[in-house]
């Protein structure tokens, strides 16, 4: 028996399931929901009566949620956030053991429901090998927490202690990982260690210390050792900013002084090519022979006067970006 389509059924308000069981089931559903019913029923009266009562809900919804299934019987037809995913086997029971924790709290499930809840919420594999633990015993019969234990122990991982660990204090910062990432694999790699609830938090502020990549960080961690996690964390992440910041700037720096070299390769260059230009000038008034100058060279003068234009022109651009520089510092 399949207790999901039942749910599913009652949630949804669709009837076409009850055709698919027999007697013994549908008494089974009359006694969970309360609908009262006797072994002497037929099977169509059974299939009647439950299907009254979805018609009846389906009537009767109210803005509070709560529907009228029997007499003086109620029970909450829709919940608060949404409705958690079934448990399957392979998924994380204890991440779904808080999950659903945490959707009882909000709706303020009354403890008699509970299991039915729990129950509810699990597939047909993990149903079937709950009733193959509970040893013949029904198992809404049994409380919220004997249920937990009972799946639990099926599914919680059985972790090596030693091995995890070994694994947490050899977790190092990553290349490019921020300390608060780095801090959120720290917590959870402890949780499997099995610490104290007070050792915990000092087992953190070791590895945060000895684990951190940069030793600047590390340096002024060890200064202020003697204060809480918290404040740790935030003094290692305020030191990360400032040399993130730092690392910044003299990216800047390097980029500004490639600047100032551009500028001086290409006052060589300039002058370079004043000097070619001039004995180019000079050579091309060789007669065919190459005996007879028959150009005057050029004035010295105008040539020095090229390349100290060419030379001020420069170092007016090299000041310039200097004093850029300057003002973005300011």
């Amino acid at each position: 028996m399949d207790w999901n389509i039942v749910t599913e059924g009652f949630r949804e308000r669709k009837s076409a399931w009850i055709y698919t069981f027999q007697k013994v089931d549908l008494i089974k559903v009359c006694e969970r929901y309360n609908i009262k019913c006797s072994d002497k029923d037929t099977l169509d009266e059974l299939r009647k009566k439950i299907s009254a009562v979805i018609k009846e809900t389906n009537k009767e919804e109210t803005v509070d949620d709560k529907n009228k299934v029997s007499s003086g019987s109620e029970f909450k037809m829709s919940f608060a956030g949404t409705m958690i995913e079934l448990f399957k086997k392979g998924n994380n029971w204890n991440a779904f053991e808080k999950q659903l924790g945490a959707f009882i709290a909000l709706n303020n499930v009354e403890d008699s429901k509970k299991s039915a809840l729990l129950i509810t919420r699990l597939s047909s594999a993990v149903s079937e090998e709950l009733l193959s633990v509970c040893e013949n015993v029904d198992p809404l019969t049994l409380d919220y927490a004997a249920l937990i234990s009972k799946l639990s122990t099926l599914y919680e991982p059985k972790g090596n202690e030693h091995l995890s660990r070994f694994t947490f204090r050899d977790r190092k910062q990553k290349e490019g990982e921020s300390i608060k990432d780095y801090m959120v694999a720290l917590r959870g790699l402890v949780t499997k260690c099995k610490f104290g609830t007070n050792e915990t938090k000092g087992q953190l502020k070791d590895q945060l210390i000895s684990g951190v990549k940069s030793k600047t960080i590390r340096y002024e961690l060890l200064k202020e050792s003697d204060k809480t996690l918290d404040k740790l964390l935030k003094l290692a992440e305020t030191v990360e900013m400032a040399l993130a910041e730092m690392n910044d700037d003299k990216k800047k720096v390097i980029q500004e002084n490639k600047q100032v070299e551009d500028i001086e390769n290409n006052e060589v260059s300039s002058v370079h090519a004043i000097w070619n230009n001039n004995q180019g000038q000079q050579r091309k008034y060789y007669n065919k022979d190459n005996k007879v100058l028959i150009h005057q060279q050029q004035d010295t003068q105008m040539i020095k006067t090229q390349i100290a234009n060419a030379v001020e022109r420069r170092i007016i651009q090299r000041i310039n970006v200097i004093f850029e520089k300057n003002t973005r510092v300011d």
